[in-house]
């Protein structure tokens, strides 16, 4: 899926792109598999505003799941659940349901990470802070203390594996360091909280992404400055230690991995 003031689907490196939406502002990918959650402006309203008019779930072909509804003061949604839509609220985040058009729970936390189905992860109070594994249905949480004593979670780079049985983030060792210090790698059991440092992954601060390989054996991880020399890990799960890829990829903002 591609976006850019209309969002797109292509299948495949050698397939002509094909319009979804010709008028959306972004997507937010659905928790059930091939369908997005399309975002529309208010008719009327700047950009600069960023109040959304209307979201609407449709298949990655366009077909209409969810017919589309103004989501709540027009809040842009960050993530979503099977349960609903997830947008922030101060120092918690909310799942709203777009066909009741209700609340359906409150979640601890600041900042809001990757989703899988029903699970929610967030940072409370904030990166430095435990992060909170929520299932949305039942409520039931889990909380994870940062690695080390003062260290921080890189929330934002974190990935569910494809089966959703493992949980890859980023953390800092440095206290007070937050983002500038290195970032290593732990897996993340959602199951039951427990969370292993995967030995020999460290990389520098800067633009970090996780990613992991379709086939959920392999998880990638880098991190570097712009126009600097980047580190690019993949660990193997299982292995004693990831191997580092010898590539030079340029400037470059997102990863994704197959």
């Amino acid at each position: 899926m591609l976006f850019g003031f209309a969002t797109y689907a292509i299948d495949g490196p050698d397939a002509a792109l094909e319009t979804v939406a010709d008028d959306s502002w972004f997507f937010v990918p659905s928790a059930h598999p091939d369908r997005i959650w399309l975002a529309f402006l208010q008719p009327g309203e700047r950009p600069q505003t960023v109040r959304l008019g209307a979201i609407r779930e449709v298949t990655t072909d366009g077909r209409v799941t969810v017919p589309a509804v103004r989501p709540p003061d027009g809040l842009w949604p960050l993530a979503a659940v099977r349960s609903g839509i997830v947008y922030s609220d101060g120092d918690e985040h909310v799942v709203w349901d777009p066909v009741t058009r209700s609340e359906v729970r409150r979640v601890p936390g600041r900042f809001v990470g990757p989703a899988h189905d029903d699970l929610l992860v967030t940072a409370a109070p904030d990166e430095c802070g435990d992060l909170v594994l929520t299932d949305v249905d039942t409520g039931a949480k889990r909380r994870v203390a940062p690695i080390a004593p003062g260290g921080c979670w890189g929330i934002h780079e974190a990935a569910f594996s494809p089966d959703g049985s493992r949980l890859a983030v980023t953390f800092t060792r440095a206290a007070g360091a937050g983002p500038d210090a290195p970032h290593e790698l732990a897996l993340i059991d959602p199951a039951t909280g427990e969370a292993a440092v995967v030995p020999g992954s460290e990389v520098p601060p800067g633009y970090v992404f996780v990613a992991w390989s379709a086939a959920g054996d392999q998880v990638f991880v880098t991190g570097g400055d712009r126009f600097r020399q980047r580190t690019l890990l993949a660990y193997r799960l299982g292995g004693a230690a990831p191997r580092r890829l010898d590539v030079d990829v340029g400037d470059f903002y997102d990863m994704a991995a197959r």
